[in-house]
């Protein structure tokens, strides 16, 4: 019974988190902030050291994957910021860009 109330306790810490991420980044006008404010949830609702996101541009008439928001609590990799990648299988972004599906080290990473 003890465990079942922990359990609920802590979802209900999730999704109070998550309501006020939506909350705060949907009365925000710029992209950026959004994304940098998105970095964040997800490395407070993960439990993660760091977390990047990348948008599909289209640069010299090519898709490329572009670093548009990134942080790790160990090292700062901000100067990383529009950094560009092919989107084929060469990285492990360019891979899920292409094939579609997520990327996970089972090393470090246990999927229910």
């Amino acid at each position: 019974m003890i465990e079942a109330y922990e359990q609920i306790t802590k979802l209900k810490n999730i999704i109070e988190r998550f309501s006020s991420f939506i909350i705060n980044a949907s009365s925000e006008k710029d992209i950026n902030e959004i994304l940098f404010m998105t970095i964040d949830a997800c490395l407070d609702l993960t439990g993660s050291d760091g977390a990047t996101i990348y948008l599909k541009e289209t640069i010299d008439q090519e898709e490329k994957l572009v670093i548009r928001a990134t942080k790790n609590l160990s090292i700062n990799f901000g100067f990383y910021l529009g950094y560009s990648l092919p989107i084929s299988p060469i990285s492990l972004c360019g891979y899920a860009a292409v094939s579609q599906k997520h990327v996970y080290n089972k090393r470090y990473f246990k999927l229910a």
